[in-house]
């Protein structure tokens, strides 16, 4: 891609548009994924680069690509299998593909001989929430922000196919886990979101010993890989338009206060950090039950009714009491006691746990 050949994002979808159509839900997270993401996927990969290669080979490698690159560079792979020392040849070939991309842009950040652009008003790309580190990241990498925006757009498609270039179980798997975790692209940021999204499936007991083996085998991956592999599983998942749930006056001040304002906020936020956090509190409110105590809790809140949030965590102990004043045959009463004893030394954040598993949740 030469330096006339800047193209902004609107061209870009000229030539991209099925691809981003098919893995996001629109453009703009589209776009927001990977212009944020990459100068954190380029950080990461180096730092696992360097557990391959020293900082010396690295350095070979660099300077070697320096004197290559001109203005007109693909980003391909290919210059840095070209480039690199003998010595270390070996050791560069079992690289990934954005693994030697990396490399190769690590090397045309240090040569002189890099164009630059005059910004213009034609050329400003309508580019989504771009990130200040983001943007200081492009305009040290590339020509100009604009540049490394709509040249990372374009050869991104490339290196997501060859990232999740699986077999079909594995593929599966990914999807399996992630249909399970995710409701936005952009926690996919954040972290290792595959990984957590297989932690929750075994707390789940979602994964067969076959597919815990495989989830091992993926968590193992590099970042780029597992971040692409994360966008892949999530990306079939039907967004919906967000609705604000219906509460009570009080509570809508309380996240009015909280939240500085932002009262929806506040709820959307509550609401999905109780679906990331509530598969590992269950499994850590049912551990101490057995089989026989699990059946009663799940009969309490049952003969009970729905749970109140604003009861929450009040109303376990109460119904298993009102299940033994109303069911004779529910078992000695010694035993239900040590159950109400086990429950009484909980949290209230537990308690609310069983309260919800015990009326809606399938049996453990």
């Amino acid at each position: 891609m030469s330096i006339n050949q800047v193209q902004i994002v609107a061209q870009i979808l000229e030539t991209q548009d099925a691809f981003y159509k098919e893995v996001f839900p629109n453009f703009r997270v589209a776009s927001m994924f990977v212009v944020n993401g990459f100068p954190k996927f380029f950080h990461h990969t180096i730092e696992e680069i360097k557990e391959i290669l020293s900082d010396a080979e690295i350095e070979k490698i660099a300077s070697a690509l320096e004197w290559k690159m001109g203005p007109d560079y693909a980003l391909d792979g290919k210059d840095v299998l070209e480039v690199c020392p003998q010595e270390v040849a070996s050791k560069v070939k079992k690289l990934p593909l954005f693994a030697l991309c990396c490399l190769e842009l690590l090397g045309f950040m240090r040569t002189s001989k890099r164009p630059r652009v005059t910004e213009g008003v034609d050329h400003i790309l309508a580019t989504p929430s771009i990130d200040e580190w983001a943007r200081d990241f492009y305009a040290q990498a590339f020509p100009s922000v604009n540049y490394g925006v709509a040249f990372i757009m374009e050869r991104f498609p490339e290196w997501y196919k060859n990232a999740t270039d699986l077999s079909q179980a594995e593929r599966d798997l990914v999807c399996k886990a992630m249909q399970q975790d995710i409701e936005g692209f952009s926690s996919i940021l954040c972290g290792n979101i595959l990984d957590e999204a297989f932690v929750r499936a075994r707390a789940n007991n979602l994964l067969s010993k076959k597919e815990q083996t495989l989830a091992e085998k993926i968590c193992k991956m590099d970042f780029f890989k597992k971040s692409c592999l994360a966008v892949m599983g999530s990306a079939k998942i039907q967004r919906n338009k967000v609705i604000s749930p219906k509460t009570t006056s009080s509570v809508a001040s309380f996240f009015k206060e909280e939240f500085a304002g932002k009262t929806t906020g506040g709820i959307l936020y509550a609401a999905e950090s109780f679906r990331a956090l509530f598969p590992a509190l269950l499994a850590e409110a049912l551990e101490p039950f057995s089989k026989e105590e699990k059946k009663i809790i799940r009969q309490a809140m049952q003969y009970h009714g729905r749970p109140e949030g604003l009861m929450a965590g009040a109303l376990i102990i109460p119904a298993i009491r009102g299940l033994l004043d109303a069911e004779q045959n529910l078992g000695p009463q010694a035993d239900v006691d040590q159950l109400v004893k086990k429950i009484e030394k909980m949290s209230l954040v537990h308690k609310s746990c069983l309260e919800v598993w015990g009326y809606y949740g399938a049996e453990a």
